[in-house]
């Protein structure tokens, strides 16, 4: 085996083995459970994620006889997560372009939640037009709703501002 090789079970890179070795020695010091993410190497020659815990077995008077450790593949989940990251990245990304796309339109565009009381969000035309920002709640009427009471009771003074489309 080659010097720089690591050894099958080992940390991939020595700033995994020195934080772990750091984190080993004050868990010794302080007889804490020790648990940490790190990455192995098996015996193919492939790093997978492991979450590797090693606990104390004390006596009766408190003192550490022994360390019991366990290491599980964590492999899976690492990747999920990432994949979970990359695909909130990509949502947030593509939210902001419908945004943007949206703002273009030359209508005036509110969305409401379900029950009518809040306005979730608003393109530019209509913020512009509106004075009101995205996302700030409404306790006015529903402009442009024609389907309640009191929306239709502001329906004659809606028809009469300025500007509209």
């Amino acid at each position: 085996m080659r010097k720089n090789t690591p050894r099958l079970g080992q940390p991939r890179s020595t700033d995994e083995v020195e934080a772990g070795e750091t984190e080993w020695r004050a868990c010794l010091a302080s007889g804490k459970v020790f648990q940490m993410d790190r990455r192995l190497r098996r015996a193919d020659g492939e790093y997978r994620w492991h979450m590797t815990r090693r606990v104390p077995r004390r006596d009766d008077e408190g003192n550490i006889v022994k360390w019991y450790g366990i290491a599980f593949d964590i492999e899976d989940q690492k990747r999920a997560e990432n994949a979970l990251r990359e695909s909130e990245t990509r949502l947030a990304e593509a939210k902001q372009e419908l945004q943007l796309t949206i703002d273009m339109i030359p209508a005036k565009i509110t969305v409401y939640q379900a029950d009518g009381t809040a306005r979730q969000s608003a393109n530019l035309p209509w913020r512009d037009y509106t004075g009101l920002f995205s996302g700030r709640q409404s306790s006015g009427p529903k402009l442009g709703c024609n389907t309640s009471r009191r929306c239709q009771s502001h329906r004659g003074r809606v028809d009469r501002l300025p500007g509209k489309m």
